[in-house]
């Protein structure tokens, strides 16, 4: 039996996802060369924080809404691809980010 899905966990992923999305788009307007050190820093940071984000939100779908214990995020991913719950290109576009 599957445990229910988070809902408050995946407003918090969701809000986490949004906020690094907008800091990056904020900072990439510059030129790569003018961008300071900890811009290009926080940039890195903050693409680590979509990832982790996206694999936490994938793992818990998983592994709630299904009752499944995929074995790593690449599998995860892949159940929800399996299930039409992500498109092939979404697989795809994400299985890239994870690697």
């Amino acid at each position: 039996m599957s445990a229910s899905v988070n809902m408050e966990f995946l407003k918090k992923l969701r809000r986490d996802i949004i906020e690094s999305i907008n800091l990056i788009s904020d900072m990439v307007n510059k030129p790569y060369g003018e961008l300071s050190d900890i811009e290009k820093y926080a940039i890195r940071y903050h693409i680590i924080v979509l990832a982790e984000a996206i694999i936490a939100l994938t793992l818990h779908i998983v592994r709630r809404k299904y009752g499944l214990q995929p074995e790593t995020p690449m599998h995860a991913l892949k159940i929800l691809k399996d299930k039409r719950v992500a498109t092939k290109q979404e697989y795809i576009d994400l299985a890239n980010m994870f690697k």
